[in-house]
């Protein structure tokens, strides 16, 4: 069995143990889903499709995720079917508590982002590397304390409790550049409050 047909038969599997107990306006009967391979869209690795009635897979996912991501998005967008909440209504919470009761129920991961692998997180030009460092720079010694995603302000007027002498001695620093420096003196020029 390929991995398409074992998706498809995941797919009628999740749906057909609990269908019956799905009790909204949107999942009407267990055979009219079906599960289609399909563009999603940029960073999107699934769909589940209310009008069409369609489970429905990126095709990157197909072919550059593990069988235990591939099933991972499957069940999630089953959950989705199950709990007959449309993601395009903006009054309702998509990833909201029957959505996560029908996720933990088919045992997916109750979260609304999937981890996924840097190789598959690459097709879909996914950063795995936050944008900043945060670091002390204390005698001479420099420590890795966190990551950043964006610049954050006032880095001079905070401090971290547990660690000593860290007031006016935080930075930020850009991570390709951490990586490539490999003196103080390098650090402390391009590292900034």
């Amino acid at each position: 069995m390929n991995t398409f047909e074992k998706a498809k038969k995941l797919t009628s599997t999740a749906l057909e143990i609990y269908g019956h107990v799905a009790d909204n306006a949107f999942f009407g009967e267990v055979t009219d889903w079906t599960f289609v391979v399909r563009h999603c869209g940029k960073k999107v690795f699934g769909l589940c499709d209310f009008v069409n009635q369609e489970i429905i897979l990126d095709p990157r996912v197909m072919e550059y995720g593990t069988w235990e991501e591939i099933k991972g998005v499957i069940l999630h967008e089953c959950a989705h079917a199950l709990a007959g909440i449309e993601r395009s209504n903006k009054n309702l919470m998509a990833h909201g508590k029957l959505w996560r009761k029908w996720a933990k129920r088919l045992g997916c991961n109750p979260r609304a982002k999937a981890n996924l692998s840097p190789a598959l997180m690459e097709h879909y030009h996914i950063k795995t590397e936050p944008k900043y460092r945060i670091i002390s720079i204390i005698n001479d010694k420099v420590t890795v304390h966190g990551a950043a995603g964006r610049k954050m302000k006032n880095l001079s007027q905070r401090y971290y409790p547990n660690v000593e002498n860290s007031l006016g001695n935080l930075y930020l620093i850009e991570s390709v550049l951490f990586k490539k420096l490999d003196t103080i003196e390098a650090i402390k020029r391009h590292a900034f409050q």
